[in-house]
């Protein structure tokens, strides 16, 4: 795995341009609530992560939370705290299980409601997890929706996921 991978952008399409989902759930995160949908062929599983704080997380069909190559996951934080104080934390976090880091954030982007999101992509070197979080910058707190891969290869296989699945936040008032 090279930088190469850094430099990948995520897209979030304009509301326009997305189709009414069937499938999805509210999620309450942060003080705020938010519909997101699973992307076609994962399964949206709302216990695999409550543990680690996370109200829904998302892993292909067939697969598990625990064994599948990519996994993708949303956590809220209410705590006050700001997009850039969550990317040092998250930064930290990385440093402490790895060696090597390697940051790259993407272009920025925003939800269809117009938020901005922060995209960071995080490896742990060539033998490592790869890592891109969306931060939802919400007033009510930083929604963060996260994509963690095994390896670089299950990373670029996922990307398409991630991306549909931010595709799928819609604020709820």
């Amino acid at each position: 795995m090279g930088c190469a991978t850094a430099q990948k952008s995520v897209r979030v399409a304009r509301l326009a341009d997305i189709g009414a989902s069937t499938e999805g759930a509210l999620i309450q995160g942060s003080g705020s609530v938010f519909w997101l949908a699973p992307p076609e062929g994962w399964v949206m599983d709302g216990r695999a992560g409550a543990d680690e704080g996370m109200p829904a997380v998302f892993y292909p069909a067939g697969a598990s939370f625990a064994d599948a190559p990519a996994v993708m996951f949303v956590r809220g934080t209410g705590d006050g705290n700001s997009v850039p104080v969550l990317i040092e934390r998250d930064k930290e976090r990385v440093r402490r299980s790895s060696k090597v880091l390697v940051v790259a954030e993407t272009e920025s982007v925003a939800t269809p409601g117009g938020r901005p999101i922060t995209i960071m992509i995080y490896s742990s070197g060539a033998a490592g997890c790869v890592e891109a979080v969306a931060y939802v910058d919400e007033t009510t707190g930083v929604i963060q929706i996260g994509l963690r891969a095994a390896s670089q290869n299950a990373f670029d296989s996922a990307l398409p996921a991630f991306e549909a699945l931010l595709n799928s936040y819609r604020k709820r008032k």
